[in-house]
């Protein structure tokens, strides 16, 4: 029972060092990109949402210009 609440304050304490570092990915990613695309990703909750949402927009841009220049 002892080691129960111990491992349980590790993994929130994890959680948390978790949820801090993708706040700060999640701003990196804010901070770092053109106002035009910062439009798609506010209001997302976690870095991964925001950079999927970005590679997905990016990469159907590189498939048009890739056809727009044959």
């Amino acid at each position: 029972m002892i080691s129960s609440l111990a491992d349980d304050k590790s993994n929130e304490s994890a959680i948390e060092i978790w949820n801090e570092k993708d706040h700060k990915a999640l701003s990196t990613i804010s901070l770092h990109i053109d106002d035009s695309a910062l439009i798609y990703i506010t209001g997302t909750k976690t870095s991964k949402k925001a950079w999927d949402i970005l590679k997905r927009m990016y990469k159907a841009a590189g498939t048009i210009s890739i056809i727009a220049t044959h």
